[in-house]
């Protein structure tokens, strides 16, 4: 569930808008969007989701003003989106061995294409000794919606140059780690997601009909001849 967040400041747009808050575990949040009747539960199922599969995401929170409630997301101090620029940070194989746990980008990539019903993740880099990645914690296309809309390895952005090239440092670990990713994508796991829609009365057959097409066994296996087809022509 999105918790609601206690600041110690607040920090006031031009307009006088809450724009940043000071939380009181030192940590800092932007306002991301105002609450709406679909958005937080969308918010809540994509984090359970990706956190199924271990994916790292920024912390969320909600936030209340003036009657008016808000969903916020954690900043990081030099924490940036992936992007193809990036590439003279994994260029060599040294360079590349300043990231811990790389296969979590890959991860992403895998629930991007197992998952399209919230639309490409926003991938992100957080500095530090090791750079690690972590995903937003908030859906970024289909903001407030679900719906099923297969992905291929282009539209993801896998065939980007500097994708490739990333991958190609650990080419020989990611059909271990589609593996383990298919593995958590298991029975009791689409029940919990079943369950879990249940819990919005006014949306559960909207959620589930665009969900359940992710289990199908046909829409699985085509995605995962694609992404073994995509690891032995890297």
């Amino acid at each position: 569930m999105i918790q609601e967040l206690k600041p110690l400041t607040i920090s006031s747009s031009i307009r006088k808008n809450p724009t940043v808050l000071f939380t009181t575990e030192l940590k800092q949040f932007l306002l991301y969007e105002p609450f709406n009747g679909e958005n937080h539960i969308v918010a809540e199922l994509y984090s359970f989701m990706m956190e199924h599969f271990k994916v790292e995401l920024l912390r969320s929170g909600s936030f209340s003003l003036r009657g008016k409630k808000y969903l916020c997301c954690e900043e990081i101090s030099g924490c940036i989106e992936v992007d193809s620029w990036l590439t003279y940070q994994w260029k060599k194989k040294r360079q590349f061995n300043r990231f811990i746990r790389p296969r979590a980008l890959f991860d992403m990539y895998l629930f991007d294409m197992f998952f399209p019903v919230f639309g490409p993740s926003s991938k992100l880099i957080i500095p530090g000794k090791k750079d690690r990645f972590v995903a937003h914690a908030f859906p970024q296309k289909n903001k407030g919606s679900i719906a099923f809309e297969p992905q291929d390895i282009n539209s993801v952005g896998l065939n980007d140059p500097a994708m490739r090239m990333f991958f190609k440092h650990i080419k020989l670990y990611l059909n271990e780690y589609l593996e383990d990713f298919i593995a958590l994508n298991h029975e009791k796991f689409r029940a919990d997601i079943k369950y879990r829609v249940s819990l919005y009365p006014d949306h559960r057959n909207q959620y589930w009909n665009e969900l359940s097409k992710c289990f199908e066994p046909s829409f699985r296996n085509y995605i995962t001849a694609n992404i073994e087809n995509y690891i032995l022509n890297l």
